[in-house]
């Protein structure tokens, strides 16, 4: 099919508080789970509705990670991807890896 991606993403990782690697107790899918800060939180609750029932790419350095549905509106700021075609916890590890180095870094007091 043919995808067409906009100009400006719905969040960044500048959005992102966490950023974690989990696994389903049903049936063992390997999945990112993220959590977002207030802005990320109203950004994706108006992306979610804007896009419902439509595809998203999830991309990284200009690199298609993942395409994924949005089933449902998400108010709570957090969000789960999987489904992405990488089956080995070393490929979703680097992908958790690639997020956390793009994410603000906490200050030091």
């Amino acid at each position: 099919g043919v995808h067409i991606l906009m100009q400006e993403p719905i969040v960044s990782v500048k959005e992102f508080e966490r950023v974690l690697l989990s696994k389903s107790q049903i049936n063992n899918e390997i999945f990112v789970s993220i959590e977002m800060d207030e802005a990320g939180t109203q950004k994706w609750l108006n992306g979610t509705q804007r896009l419902l029932d439509q595809n998203v790419a999830v991309i990284i350095d200009n690199v298609l990670i993942s395409v994924v549905r949005i089933a449902g509106v998400i108010d709570s700021g957090r969000s789960a991807i999987s489904g992405f075609g990488l089956h080995k916890e070393e490929d979703i590890a680097l992908f958790k890896q690639l997020i956390q180095a793009k994410m603000p870094k906490p200050e030091q007091s």
